[in-house]
């Protein structure tokens, strides 16, 4: 864990003070306490070097999105979802592939105990034979022009018999934002604390045989994808 070295550095520094301190070496309030403080911060930065590669950091590196490339991509997204257009969505939007054989009953059903439904997309496909598909997709997630889809989890659900139980996911970002100070934001002229978050939902595209009849309880939106 990343906490481990800088408990390594602190520790570090703690015993060295007080080794000199017994030493009698450091007395304060003498022309030598400076002398002995700037040897002590060149050592605290030769060990910061030493234990900074083991410190994990989880970055998000390339290009930033502009606000043009973000709606294209979130319409592009939509449109062949809906239109059942599944080989032609980036793989960065299925978190989820799973096929349940032996499904025998005439009616599905979807149980959801949240305040707000999610969204489910339906498509009869005549060459399933007891069998259903559930994909799980994810909405790309930006933030700042940054793309997180990676960090964003796909829809809980479970299958028992014949209903499919989906449960509310709630997705924490823990992002840290660096900004210009205020007195360099005077010469760049750039806005302060101006964040942008934009996407992120998830949802489920069921494929099922054609004589299934679906059924809801709960908040759940469904819709079905005609090909």
């Amino acid at each position: 864990m990343a906490i481990f070295p800088v408990l390594m550095l602190i520790l570090m520094v703690i015993g060295a003070s007080q080794l000199l301190a017994k030493s009698g070496k450091i007395r304060f309030g003498t022309p030598k306490v400076t002398h002995w403080l700037l040897i002590g911060y060149i050592g605290v930065l030769i060990v910061a070097t030493v234990v900074s590669p083991l410190i994990k950091e989880n970055k998000v590196t390339g290009e930033r999105l502009s606000s043009t490339e973000v709606d294209r991509g979130w319409e592009d997204y939509y449109q062949k979802l809906h239109a059942g257009n599944l080989k032609g969505i980036h793989d960065r939007h299925l978190v989820k592939k799973e096929r349940f054989e032996n499904f025998t009953s005439d009616t599905l059903e979807f149980n959801f105990g949240g305040d707000f439904g999610p969204q489910i997309l339906v498509e009869r496909d005549r060459s399933l034979v007891n069998a259903i598909e559930i994909y799980s997709y994810r909405e790309q997630l930006v933030i700042d022009g940054l793309d997180f889809t990676s960090k964003a989890k796909g829809m809980s659900y479970q299958l028992n018999g014949n209903k499919l139980e989906v449960a509310p996911t709630l997705v924490n970002v823990e992002l840290a934002i660096l900004n210009n100070s205020f007195p360099v934001r005077q010469f760049t002229r750039e806005a302060g604390n101006n964040h942008t978050i934009h996407g992120g939902e998830s949802i489920l595209y069921l494929k099922v045989p054609e004589q299934v009849k679906v059924q809801t309880e709960g908040q759940i939106g469904i819709t079905e994808v005609e090909k």
